[in-house]
């Protein structure tokens, strides 16, 4: 059977995602529904969460019942590349608007206890229906931290063992500001912030690295392609 990667295409910036997978996966494909979603479920090897805008998608999911499947897939293991508005939809936690962290606090810091339902843990979003992220990746993410679309930027920078200088394109990008224990850090700017991450199963990555190359999409297609789901 062969296998595919489904790019959700709800809102935002999927077909160059998709573009880019057709090279390595030919069978790569677009999910806007839990239709969509059932149809390819047998050989779903791997799942990307493109930009765009991280609440009108949030709420789309929710809308399209694939929220819960989305959520019960990644948290089994299913290889998951997020984006931008995709890597906030991950994220167990969202800063509030003067939340900071420096590097220091941000790479040793062990977030275990902050991400337990507690009352002084509380996620800054409200948890009601369509409000609620997936929150499958244990990181604190910050929105718009660069600035509008005008402050827009890109960086010449490492990726992991990805990447040595892979072409960062930032567009309203966030910022990962605090990470737990076990999640390793892929990029980070010449000051120290955090850029990209993976965590087990997820990669999640706050610029756009469809816009840039293929390397990255590449190395999770050979992820991909040893998953047994």
């Amino acid at each position: 059977m062969n296998k595919t990667v489904a790019v959700i295409a709800l809102q935002g910036a999927f077909i160059e995602h998709l573009q880019i997978m057709q090279k390595f996966c030919t069978s790569a494909t677009i999910i806007r529904n839990l239709d969509d979603l059932e149809k390819i479920r047998a050989q779903l090897a791997g799942i990307i969460l493109p930009g765009g805008e991280s609440t009108a998608q949030r709420k789309l999911l929710h809308k399209t019942n694939l929220f819960s499947a989305i959520q019960n897939l990644i948290k089994s293991g299913l290889p998951t590349l997020a984006t931008c508005a995709g890597a906030i939809l991950l994220a167990e936690k969202i800063a509030s608007v003067n939340q900071s962290a420096d590097l220091s606090s941000s790479q040793g810091q062990n977030l275990a206890n902050s991400i337990k339902n507690t009352d002084k843990h509380k996620n800054d979003i409200s948890q009601t229906a369509y409000e609620q992220n997936l929150q499958t990746l244990p990181i604190t993410i910050k929105r718009n931290a660069f600035g509008r679309q005008q402050a827009s930027f890109s960086y010449l920078g490492k990726v992991g063992n990805i990447a040595e200088n892979f072409a960062q394109i930032y567009i309203r990008a966030p910022e990962i500001v605090e990470i737990a224990d076990g999640v390793e850090v892929l990029s980070q700017l010449p000051d120290g912030k955090i850029t990209a991450v993976r965590f087990e199963n997820q990669f999640a990555f706050c610029y756009h690295p469809e816009l840039a190359g293929d390397e990255i999409h590449h190395y999770f297609w050979e992820i991909c392609k040893h998953y047994q789901n």
